[in-house]
């Protein structure tokens, strides 16, 4: 019974140590042979695949012998295959726990002594098997929430090196997303969109514009100004909404909103439709769509241009309130409105400005 034991642990350790041996080859190494490509990439990737696989397939035969050894106690002629494989199923998701519930029964009903094997399979409980399964559980939950699954968890990003959205998002800094097409969106429960939000989009309009000025393929990143019934106006720098001025202090500079005239003369000579918003002109946004902004609207293609975005077209989002608490990626602290300025007199100044030159 105990030679049956320590063969069983033996065959568990060995694949224990090509699975990490293989993990440390496809993994960690992995990096270098990304930079210098050759015949041993293709040796990391498939080292890789195969310490995942090594790795569980030897964790399920360890979980299986253990349980086949419990439910028929050692004996040499195995009766109970069917209770030990409808055991095993039950218990596989708290294997750890059914370790240490059956080791300390054990050792109720029988105390161990200084050299029992029981001891050296606590141990392994204790050190490898359990850290192990909290890692396993640990990444069966990001790879079921990440964007190309679940999506219920955000993610991180790159900006190019435009400073449209600056200061919130300068060119080349890192923030997260929320994947706006998640399992929410697919189940009819989207997620609903709150003036400030920052959303990242992109449809035929954008397409074109990026290809004419031979920008890299991405996708716009730009702020929610006008949801769905909102009625937009420009005037003399400022942004009404509802004919209601509107603070925002997440903008690169005060009162700094017109029209794109040029903008516009340059997207309409290349055929791009957009839209074209004059001073004073008032555009209701349409349902099922938005009107977005960039933070620095004196170097901006946005809904000025574009016109409005539909829902359909938007690929991810952050919320306002999100920008303003300081979340971390790795060790580094990331607050986006860091930056922004006091906007409170903003709307006080443009009136002094009298370059409001219409009516509400």
């Amino acid at each position: 019974m105990k030679k049956d034991v320590i063969k069983q642990l033996i065959i568990w350790a060995i694949c224990l140590v090509v699975f990490v041996v293989s993990l440390y080859i496809g993994g960690i190494q992995n990096g270098p042979f990304n930079e210098n490509p050759s015949p041993i990439k293709n040796i990391a990737f498939a080292s890789l695949f195969a310490s995942i696989l090594i790795g569980a397939l030897s964790f399920i035969f360890l979980m299986y012998k253990f349980v086949d050894f419990s439910v028929n106690k050692g004996e040499e002629k195995k009766k109970n295959k069917i209770k030990s494989i409808l055991i095993f199923l039950i218990t596989a998701p708290i294997f750890p726990l059914y370790i240490l519930v059956s080791l300390i029964k054990s050792f109720i009903s029988r105390k161990p002594k200084i050299k029992d094997i029981r001891w050296l399979v606590l141990l392994l409980n204790i050190f490898i098997i359990a850290p192990v399964w909290l890692v396993t559980y640990t990444a069966g939950y990001y790879v079921a929430t990440d964007e190309i699954f679940l999506g219920t968890r955000y993610q991180i990003s790159t900006m190019n090196d435009m400073n449209s959205m600056a200061p919130s998002f300068p060119g080349k800094s890192i923030h997260k997303y929320y994947p706006y097409k998640n399992i929410f969106y697919k189940l009819n429960k989207p997620y609903q969109f709150q003036r400030g939000d920052v959303v990242s989009f992109s449809n035929e309009i954008t397409k074109k514009s990026i290809a004419l000025n031979n920008k890299p393929n991405y996708f716009f990143l730009k702020r929610i100004i006008g949801l769905p019934g909102d009625i937009i106006e420009i005037k003399g720098g400022g942004v009404f909404v509802n004919n209601k001025f509107i603070e925002e202090p997440y903008t690169l500079e005060p009162n700094s909103t017109f029209a794109l005239t040029g903008n516009y003369k340059w997207s309409k000579e290349n055929n791009l439709k957009g839209l074209f918003l004059e001073e004073c002109q008032k555009v209701t946004v349409p349902s099922h769509s938005l009107f977005v902004l960039g933070d620095n609207r004196k170097n901006s293609d946005d809904s000025r241009i574009f016109g409005f975005v539909n829902f359909d077209d938007i690929k991810d989002y952050l919320p306002l309130e999100e920008q303003k608490t300081t979340y971390y990626e790795g060790v580094n602290p990331i607050n986006h409105s860091e930056k922004w300025r006091d906007s409170s007199n903003d709307y006080s100044t443009l009136q002094q400005s009298g370059k409001i030159k219409c009516s509400n």
